[in-house]
This record gives structure tokens, C-alpha cells and sequence, in this order.
């Protein structure tokens, strides 16, 4: 009975694939952190990203929001009235713990995504862009 993963070359690739996983793994994270490390001013970049690369709608929709957020913010800085500060302030939490949150979801879906595409090799994307 052979175990596949006793192969010498089995173990190589998989020595090599954790290492690139651990790499991606942290940059990922700390990706994700952004909005939380920058006070929410970098929350609509982290989802650019993934808008651009999955060109899916809900990607654009909370990168628009999340842009009109940061208009609404940028445009309330130096607003003396209480409803301009009111506005300011709501648009950074929303931006600050909204899009940590938002990112920690989509770290944690991407997470799961890829390990389904590890149990189920014909699921991953690289897989579905073969058979087309």
C-alpha cells in the first residue's frame, strides 16, 4: 500500500505549497487589517482587489459604498455644524469597523473557498478555467 504523501516528490510540492500558503496566508491578514491599521481611510482599496479580480457585483456595490463613505467623510473634515461631525463620524466607524469586519468575512469565506478547492481539486478556479 503506497501513501502518497511518503513520495519524496509529493513531500516537496507539499513543503513548497505550505510555505506559499503561510506567505499568502499573512499577507492576506494583514490585507484584511488595513481598514482597522488605517482608521477605515484604506477600506476601499482592500475591496478593489477582489472587485477587479472576481468581477463580481456585490464586489463593486461595497467598493461604490465604501467610496461614497470616504466622499462623505473626506467632505465633512472641517464641517463646524453638528450634523456635518455627525456625518463625519459615522462614515469613519462604518469605514473603520464595518470594513474590518467586511474583511475578516471575506478573509474567512476566502479561507474556506480554498479549502474546499484543496478537498475538491475540480472546484478550484484554476480547474473551472481548464474545462472552458
Amino acid at each position: 500500500k503506497v501513501i502518497l504523501r511518503d513520495v519524496p516528490i509529493v513531500q516537496q510540492m507539499t513543503e513548497r505549497t505550505s510555505m506559499n500558503r503561510r506567505a499568502r496566508t499573512a499577507v492576506s491578514v494583514l490585507w484584511a487589517l488595513l481598514p482597522l491599521l488605517t482608521a477605515g481611510i484604506a477600506t476601499t482599496l482592500v475591496f478593489v482587489y477582489p472587485a477587479v479580480r472576481l468581477r463580481r457585483l456585490a464586489h463593486w456595490a461595497a467598493v461604490a459604498g465604501y467610496l461614497a463613505l470616504t466622499a462623505v467623510a473626506f467632505a465633512t473634515t472641517d464641517s463646524a455644524s453638528s450634523g456635518g461631525k455627525t456625518a463625519f463620524w459615522s462614515a469613519i466607524v462604518v469605514l473603520w469597523l464595518g470594513g474590518t469586519a467586511h474583511a475578516q468575512v471575506q478573509l474567512a469565506l476566502a479561507a474556506a473557498a480554498e479549502r474546499i478547492a484543496l478537498l475538491v481539486p475540480s472546484l478550484a478556479p484554476e480547474a473551472a478555467h481548464a474545462n472552458s
